[in-house]
Parts: structure tokens; sequence; C-alpha cells
């Protein structure tokens, strides 16, 4: 050990509180947020993705699915859907079950 290191006391970080000074919405930050929650509306009508050639259903997100060419990508509106269609949750996709 090295002589600084030895007479180094700990760092500690007390009563940790954050603000945000100076900071001001734009026109665009709102025409963001507006997008986003289209978008988020968007997807609450097909959150469940499965292939024509698998048996497993997957969130739009999860790895499972984005290896789903688009010419076999299946969509589902809800569970009970996929579910009827013969298809069952896939492991790898977390919260699905």
């Amino acid at each position: 050990m090295s002589k600084i290191e030895e007479t180094r006391s700990p760092v500690r970080i007390e009563n940790m509180t954050a603000s945000v000074i100076g900071v001001k919405e734009s026109a665009t930050m709102g025409s963001t947020r507006a997008q986003n929650k289209s978008n988020s509306q968007l997807t609450q009508t097909e959150i469940y993705v499965g292939s024509i050639n698998g048996s497993k259903y997957h969130y739009p997100w999860c790895s499972g699915a984005q290896r789903i060419k688009e010419s076999n990508k299946i969509q589902f509106s809800s569970k009970e859907e996929a579910i009827k269609a013969g298809y069952t949750p896939a492991a790898n996709c977390k919260g699905l079950k």
C-alpha cells in the first residue's frame, strides 16, 4: 500500500437530495411527450408477439421476439388470444407467466 492510501479517510455521502434548477420545458419536449403517450397507447393494443412457425409468445422488447423475422411475426392483443391460438409464454421473457 502507498502512504497516501494509508492516510486517506473514506468518502461519506450524506443527505442525498437532488434538485433541478433552471430547466424549462420547450415545445419540442412537450411534443415528444405527446408522441411517447401515443406510442404507448398503440403498443397496448399489440402487446404480445409470436412466430407463425413457433409455439411461444413474447413481449415485443424481449430478445426472442426481436429474433423473429418480420414476415413470420404474428401479434396478439392479449395473453388469452395467444393461448387460444395454441401459444405458451416464452421462458426467457421475464414477466410473462
